[in-house]
């Protein structure tokens, strides 16, 4: 029906203008012909398997072109390591803890190798100072998760371009970002502890059954790594849509439906990778001073992060969909 058509008046039949609000003949209050609309459908917020998806290599190359544009993050992050191991090793000497639980704190050392007097030593060292150990290492999770939130909120910035790069953007997405990241590390870290205790236990009641408890723990860490692949995204989600620790949690597992292996290869290969390698040069690194070993540990594991968390943001703002 066209808009020039009149408009029949419901109660006496009277043809009236088509703009008209009331009939000529009875005053009665008249309405616009209807006229059918196509249906709308609503759209996902991520595309689903029928669209096109970018291919990996693709993937992985905006997401090492952000890590280069975005470096700033590393080296605020890496600073702050260098700073922190240089005060842990200034606390343990003057504590006067023995080199040899130096040894132990820097992993160059296990204490089951030490002779049995060291190994006693150790313990009494350990339980005389293990207060401001705890409070000391509380603190260094707070402020790692102040530099991951601020570098996770850093490259969402420099990803969409919102403001030029420099310290003052990183301090200002750390502050925004940092509760409720460290709510989600806390919660991340509660449940794989979790998981672990109660695969733990399966394994030694499987041990006391006689069976064998690989058939049963080897599944389980395989159901562990498929669900951290599937909230791997949330910190990414946390930073580019900014809707609260929940609401990331439930776009990265709306994310990662059908994307699971290659969100998976951008989450994992590249720190695996890169790890190995800084294990491979931590090796002759423990002969020398627990400051370079501390150092080469860290940088390896610190960078690993950095690269993952790029290509996840890069990989997250591409393909996330249109619908915020």
């Amino acid at each position: 029906m066209s808009d020039s058509s009149p408009l029949i008046c419901p109660t006496c039949g009277a043809r009236n203008e088509p703009d008209s609000n009331f009939c000529d003949q009875c005053s009665e209050v008249l309405q616009a012909p209807f006229v059918d609309a196509p249906p709308v459908h609503p759209q996902s917020s991520f595309p689903d398997g029928d669209l096109p998806i970018e291919p990996i290599t693709e993937a992985f190359g905006k997401g090492f072109r952000l890590a280069g544009r975005s470096s700033l993050a590393l080296v605020v992050t890496l600073v702050a390591y260098l700073l922190g191991s240089v005060v842990l090793l200034s606390i343990l000497d003057h504590v006067d803890a023995p080199p040899q639980t130096i040894a132990i704190l820097v992993r160059t050392k296990q204490l089951k190798t030490l002779p049995a007097d060291e190994q006693q030593a150790n313990r009494n060292w350990f339980h005389q100072h293990w207060q401001p150990l705890i409070g000391y290492l509380g603190l260094a999770a707070i402020a790692y998760c102040w530099f991951m939130a601020g570098q996770l909120g850093y490259l969402a910035a420099r990803a969409q371009e919102d403001e030029p790069g420099g310290f003052a953007l990183f301090a200002r997405r750390a502050n925004a970002l940092f509760i409720p990241y460290l709510m989600g590390m806390f919660l991340l870290v509660s449940c794989a502890l979790v998981c672990i205790g109660i695969l733990m236990v399966i394994g030694l009641i499987a041990s006391g059954l006689k069976l064998l408890p690989m058939l049963i723990v080897v599944p389980g860490l395989g159901v562990m790594l498929w669900g951290l692949v599937k909230i791997s995204p949330w910190g990414a989600s946390l930073a580019l849509d900014g809707g609260g620790l929940l609401h990331a949690f439930d776009r990265s597992l709306a994310f990662t439906e059908g994307r699971w292996w290659k969100t998976g290869s951008l989450y994992l290969a590249v720190p695996a990778a890169w790890n190995t390698l800084f294990l491979m040069l931590r090796l002759p690194l423990s002969n020398f001073s627990p400051l370079a070993l501390l150092l080469s540990t860290g940088f390896g594991s610190l960078t690993s992060t950095y690269l993952s968390n790029a290509l996840l943001v890069a990989y997250y703002k591409e393909s996330r969909g249109d619908v915020e």
